[in-house]
């Protein structure tokens, strides 16, 4: 409720872009349906017009990949977003996996990626409130997108 009603505060013609790892799977867990049936937020995976690799959950539970609906990692948009693609990539923002670093076998920097796209890019622990509200106030009064990254 705190996410709808900071978003509601905002007033801004911009998109606002939640995304995260929220350990629930979608549509099954109350706070995705808060944040999707309350608070007006559109799914991206399932507003998108081509959806690419849906059929694989985004949890493995340090085991090999699975096909099947659990979904964990939502994207949702929220305001003058259409979104054309959507795809589901499997990427480890906590920088450990089953076999150790991340840093193994990834190299990518999204965090510089994003503000290739010219966007501002804030990375917050999305499991506090203070973070999540601070973000959210931040993130109203900027002059370009902005993704709020929760770890």
């Amino acid at each position: 409720m705190l996410v709808n009603k900071k978003v509601s505060e905002l007033k801004t013609k911009l998109p606002v872009i939640l995304v995260g790892d929220f350990n629930a799977t979608a549509k099954l867990n109350k706070v995705y349906n808060i944040l999707v049936n309350d608070g007006g937020f559109t799914d991206t995976l399932l507003s998108a017009k081509k959806v690419i690799n849906s059929e694989w959950n985004t949890i493995n539970g340090f085991r090999p990949t699975q096909k099947g609906t659990r979904r964990i990692d939502w994207v949702l948009s929220k305001g003058p977003v259409k979104t054309s693609e959507a795809e589901i990539v499997l990427f480890d923002n906590n920088k450990i996996s089953i076999d150790g670093a991340t840093s193994l076998s990834v190299s990518d920097n999204y965090k510089k990626r994003f503000e290739g796209y010219g966007w501002n890019f804030l990375e917050i622990n999305g499991h506090n409130e203070k973070q999540i509200s601070k973000a959210i106030t931040k993130a109203s009064k900027a002059n370009k997108p902005t993704i709020i990254s929760c770890k």
